[in-house]
């Protein structure tokens, strides 16, 4: 098990919903990270997990939507793609 920290951010509707940012702490255990979440669209007490499928690729999958408005994709494969000072998680397609 390893203590987890972290933020993220998701872009849609062509740029018109910005959820960010978001942090969370959890664990990751078994290559799996669990984290609840609020949208700050007012969506409340979601739940996420992450799977780890390769050293460039997780994932996303929401286990329980936040109660009210959010924009998060339900289910997304995302991959990492990284330079020297910032780390982007990019997917194809509209998320909602």
């Amino acid at each position: 098990m390893k203590n987890i920290k972290g933020s993220f951010c998701y872009i849609t509707k062509w740029g018109n919903r910005i959820d960010c940012p978001i942090f969370f702490t959890s664990i990751l255990k078994d290559k799996q990270i669990i984290f609840d979440f609020n949208s700050t669209f007012e969506g409340l007490n979601g739940k996420v997990k992450l799977t780890v499928i390769s050293n460039d690729k997780l994932m996303w999958e929401i286990l329980k939507n936040p109660k009210g408005e959010f924009y998060a994709p339900t289910k997304e494969l995302l991959s990492l793609k990284s330079d020297s000072n910032l780390t982007v998680i990019t997917k194809k397609g509209e998320t909602k």
